[in-house]
């Protein structure tokens, strides 16, 4: 019995750990099925328009649901002097929504 015991907390702790994993792989899926529906724009779309407005580096890019219902890639860029840049862009249309800027 004992055995079974341990057996069964050690699966769920495997479980537990590759939770996240899935996670991922469902937005990641999630988000090509939104590109492959004409939802939202690629994500190198997004990628290219930062790179017009904005110098520095991008540390971080994800989707985020709205909500009303949109879809946003929220972009995190390390300008110029070391300061971070949160760009929010309306994943649809490409078009900048947000932008705001702190001291590292």
């Amino acid at each position: 019995m004992l055995h079974v015991r341990l057996t069964a907390a050690a699966l769920c702790g495997v479980l537990f750990l590759s939770s996240p994993a899935s996670a991922d792989e469902r937005d990641h899926e999630r988000a090509r099925e939104a590109v492959a529906l004409g939802r939202i724009l690629p994500l190198e779309a997004i990628v290219e328009r930062v790179r017009a407005e904005v110098s520095g580096d991008i540390l971080d890019v994800e989707l985020e649901d709205e909500h009303d219902g949109r879809l946003v890639y929220e972009i995190k860029v390390l300008a110029p002097g070391g300061r971070i840049l949160k760009l929010e862009y309306d994943a649809a249309t490409g078009d900048l929504l947000r932008s705001k800027g702190r001291r590292r």
